[in-house]
């Protein structure tokens, strides 16, 4: 009895209710779960980003987590705090949200993953592009460049969604891969289509208030906005620029509350399944693992 008393002592609480152990009582090792402070300060000392938030668990547990740096390159910078820190998801936003969206609707029988997009978007037509599946957008092989510049040529929303109309495909839809922006662009003017509502309000109906992710958004409140981390984007001579947010942010917390739940439910089943890509395929190997594009995230192949 005595034993069990102590090793229920040395267990506390994650802000989103996850236990926290140690790395031992998990079959993981203290010593190796070090490298990542070590490998993430040296980032931080090259200049490669002012801070970031690590957390790391196992068996349902938190067994290791730190905040790094500041959320910006500013002498008066404020520390990252890693359950209340708000970053830019940059392409996050398509997992956390759109692909999140479509799967729900999926679900639902509303949204057809082999139907063509032209079926859901009836602008989205001319040439190749009425062979469009949804399928191939989520897997990024419908055809489409990589993006365009909508920001610089576009002034209102209705103008960046003439832009995506009328953009020409790549290649014929199907026969290669282009990790595309637009791409998911489409996915959530569908998803907008098929709910009658913007997508971030979708989404905050659907999936952010529902599971507590109390600090994503599309918006950040203004009381919220002194815990939001600045982005920066390379320039080209070397250095880095302050970029403005054009995702949704969020709080690594409620990032991790969202994947738990990916990770144990059918969405997450669905979403995570692979398909060949084929000869032209996005089947590439990193540092020995091979991964591959399932349903909108990127998935290791077994």
């Amino acid at each position: 009895m005595l034993r069990y008393l102590l090793a229920a002592a040395v267990v506390t609480f994650s802000g989103d209710g996850l236990p926290v152990r140690s790395p031992k009582s998990v079959g993981m090792s203290a010593e190796r779960l070090e490298v990542i402070d070590r490998v993430v300060q040296r980032g931080i000392t090259a200049g490669g980003y002012p801070g970031a938030s690590v957390v790391v668990g196992r068996k349902g547990s938190i067994v290791w987590q730190k905040g790094f740096g500041s959320l910006s390159w500013g002498k008066e910078s404020a520390p990252v705090i890693p359950d209340r820190t708000i970053y830019d998801l940059a392409s996050l936003t398509k997992v956390v949200g759109t692909t999140t969206a479509c799967m729900i609707l999926f679900d639902e029988g509303k949204l057809l993953l082999d139907e063509k997009v032209s079926h859901y978007l009836p602008r989205f037509t001319g040439g190749n592009k009425d062979d469009v599946s949804v399928r191939q957008l989520l897997m990024h092989r419908g055809g489409l460049p990589a993006g365009r510049d909508l920001w610089r040529h576009a002034h209102t929303p209705d103008e960046a969604r003439t832009l995506i109309y009328d953009t020409p495909l790549e290649y014929k839809p199907g026969t290669g891969f282009v990790y595309s922006d637009l791409g998911a662009d489409l996915l959530g003017m569908i998803v907008e289509s098929i709910a009658g509502e913007g997508l971030d309000t979708f989404l905050k109906a659907r999936v952010f208030d529902p599971l507590g992710m109390n600090d994503t958004t599309f918006w950040v409140a203004p009381d919220a906005a002194p815990r939001l981390t600045t982005a920066y984007a390379p320039t080209p001579g070397g250095g880095l620029q302050r970029q403005e947010p054009a995702h949704a942010a969020a709080a690594q917390r409620d990032h991790r509350r969202q994947c738990r739940v990916v990770e144990r439910a059918p969405l997450g089943r669905a979403l995570h399944l692979h398909e060949a890509a084929g000869p032209r395929g996005s089947g590439a190997r990193h540092h020995d693992v091979h991964v591959d594009f399932g349903r909108g995230v990127l998935v290791v192949v077994e």
